[in-house]
């Protein structure tokens, strides 16, 4: 054994001894399922809750995400530091149509990185919600196929906690936590290093966080500062060809590609109770990131970003009420051997929805918000834009009874061009519009869930790479695509079998295609049209538990593949199964990923000038060793 792997094994047992010497006494662990609930705006809202989490084995964000229903990652480095969200059938573009919310505010990057879904330790998440379907008259730019919010924990309990674990490919991790309340002010402080050397040669992953918060509560108001620190470091081993997969499917094809970086963030939060029922809540968000690598050739980025939230929520006799503005300033400077790019970007909006109870059973939801962007370009020339967007939503709530409700709504949505978006091709691109319709059901009843909803997404000025080799555009180019649809349909059902075994499943079905212009009826790539996921959760007795699950993902074309001229890449199946111990303060798990060893693919590439796949392997069976204790 390493030096490094024994230092490991020895905070475990360090942090297993101090936690068991307390003995502390702590309530039985309740395992819940996903929680339903509703937004403001009609949509319904998936909770996944601590609880949920700890019982699956999760260990990053990202985990937690792939048993949610109408969820597809795309991860393109196997780092799972890249991992881009899909939520009801978005492919390449997908991390511009999926808006990812911490504690409400969005992360959102003015470049065409993806936000990071593991922005934040799992251990310091109270619970994760997600919202299918458009919600851009709440949150705006971004918000097409659904929201996922990250909830912190602010409020932990007075204690030290640490975790760590072991795994394959050298996987190590470990997290400590120090939370304590002075007087009115809730503090903690918490430290995470994750390294790994990952599925394939040339795959290396490390990072270090540290992060504080204090939240103070009074009568006239509460407060929240948060602030966070993390360097990473990232080898991308690249794409393979079919031929290569076959001979090594962990060889890279470079050992030069990576990236460095370093980000921060401050978040101020701040909720002033005005009169009965009603608040004003100031969000502002300060981040910045710093980095520099070698994608074939040497880079170097960096981005400053400022967000300005003022709301006010409040309710009136059968009236409830959301409204606010929010802005945000973005700075994003690029440097390559391609030349430099500086983009500045100015948003802003104006949005308010208000929920109206026709009756005890009966509710109605209407919003509106007005956005404008103004950009301002300089590569090799300089170039400014404005542009605007208006959006509406309408939607119903009716509850049958106790048990039983039924919704309906619409809502409209918009996205504006990034950065890298607007360099490429001739004519400066449109903002992306679209239209969402959905409708479904749900019954709820002790620990019983059933949940269906079926939807339709129109889209016009879709923002997309588009793969048509030109003189004007040699590599292809940003395009505002031909009118798209997506057309879909989810279940959700969880049904407990027996006091100690709990079943749960989802299922969704999407059909995502060209409207019109020369790729018309084709499906859009890298959109699975089948996602499925069931799980059972044992409880042996008061200390042992075991979760098995398996997840289907079913056919999808290769990225830029829009005239689909390749074969669908066939779906799969992964099981997976998680057993957890548990003894007073000291929690144990064992998880394993990819079970039966199945060969299959987290990203496919289609290179048109070629008619030639590149592939992105997907790690062999796997398994994380968790060990975590908390102490006074």
């Amino acid at each position: 054994m390493n030096k490094r792997n024994a230092l490991y094994c020895l905070i475990i047992y360090m942090g297993v001894t101090n936690a068991a010497s307390q003995n502390p006494r702590i309530p039985d662990v309740i395992v819940k399922r996903p929680v339903r609930a509703t937004t403001i705006s009609g949509a319904t809202k998936q909770i996944i809750t601590r609880q949920m989490m700890s019982a699956t084995g999760a260990t990053s964000v990202a985990d937690v995400l792939k048993t949610s229903v109408a969820l597809q990652l795309h991860d393109t480095s196997g780092s799972g530091a890249d991992v881009a969200v899909s939520l009801r059938g978005f492919g390449a573009n997908a991390s511009s149509n999926t808006l990812i919310l911490l504690d409400g505010v969005p992360t959102t990057n003015p470049d065409l990185m993806a936000p990071d879904v593991n922005v934040l330790p799992l251990e310091s998440i109270r619970h994760i919600e997600i919202m299918s379907g458009s919600e851009s008259v709440l949150y705006g730019d971004q918000a097409v196929g659904g929201v996922i919010n990250l909830i912190t924990d602010h409020q932990a309990e007075k204690n030290i906690r640490l975790q760590c674990g072991v795994g394959s490919y050298r996987a190590r991790d470990c997290h400590a936590r120090w939370a304590d309340v002075y007087r009115s002010v809730n503090y903690q402080a918490s430290v995470t290093h994750h390294v790994t050397d990952n599925y394939r040669e040339h795959n290396e992953y490390e990072n270090t966080t540290l992060m504080g918060s204090g939240f103070y509560q009074q009568p006239s108001y509460d407060m929240l500062i948060d602030y966070k620190f993390s360097q990473e470091r990232t080898q991308y081993p690249g794409a393979l060809t079919g031929v290569q997969v076959d001979s090594d499917r962990r060889q890279a094809n470079n050992d030069t590609d990576y990236f460095k970086n370093n980000n921060q963030y401050l978040h101020v939060n701040v909720k002033k109770p005005l009169r009965e029922a009603w608040r004003l809540t100031t969000d502002v968000f300060v981040s910045g990131m710093n980095g520099n690598g070698v994608l074939s050739s040497a880079f170097g980025q960096s981005r400053r970003s400022v967000f300005l939230k003022p709301m006010v929520t409040g309710k009136a006799d059968r009236y409830q009420l959301e409204s606010g503005i929010d802005v945000r300033l973005d700075d994003y400077h690029l440097g390559s051997s391609f030349g430099v790019t500086n983009n500045h970007q100015r948003l802003g909006g104006l949005f308010s929805l208000v929920k109206i109870a026709a009756t005890p059973d009966l509710s109605f939801s209407i919003g509106a918000r007005g956005a404008l962007q103004a950009t301002q370009l300089n590569t090799d020339v300089s170039a400014e834009a404005v542009n605007r967007a208006f959006v509406t939503t309408l939607g119903a709530d009716y509850q049958i009874n106790n048990d039983f409700s039924v919704y309906a709504r619409r809502a409209g949505s918009f996205r504006f061009p990034k950065a890298e978006e607007s360099t490429s091709g001739r004519q400066p691109l449109r903002p992306q519009r679209g239209d969402s319709y959905e409708g479904g059901l749900v019954y709820q009843a002790d620990d019983q869930l059933l949940e269906w909803s079926i939807y339709q997404i129109n889209l016009r000025d879709e923002i997309a790479f588009d793969p048509l080799q030109t003189p004007e555009n040699p590599f292809g180019s940003n395009e505002n695509l031909a009118p798209t649809k997506r057309l879909g349909s989810s279940l959700a059902v969880k049904y407990p079998i027996h006091k100690k075994l709990i079943a749960d499943a989802t299922v969704n079905l999407v059909n995502a295609i060209f409207r019109s212009g020369v790729n018309s009826g084709n499906h859009i790539p890298l959109v699975a049209d089948v996602m499925a996921h069931g799980g059972l959760l044992y409880r042996f007795d008061a200390h042992w538990q075991l979760y098995a699950e398996a997840a289907l993902t079913g056919r999808e074309f290769a990225a830029n593949d829009n005239a689909n001229v390749g074969s669908a890449n066939g779906g799969f199946t992964l099981y997976n199964f998680n057993l957890r111990y548990r003894y007073q303060a000291i929690t144990a798990a064992f998880h394993v990923n990819n079970i039966f060893n199945k060969h299959y693919y987290l990203y496919t590439v289609y290179q048109v000038g070629v008619a030639n796949e590149y592939f992105y392997p997907a790690p062999d069976r796997n398994f994380m060793l968790t060990v975590s204790g908390s102490f006074d």
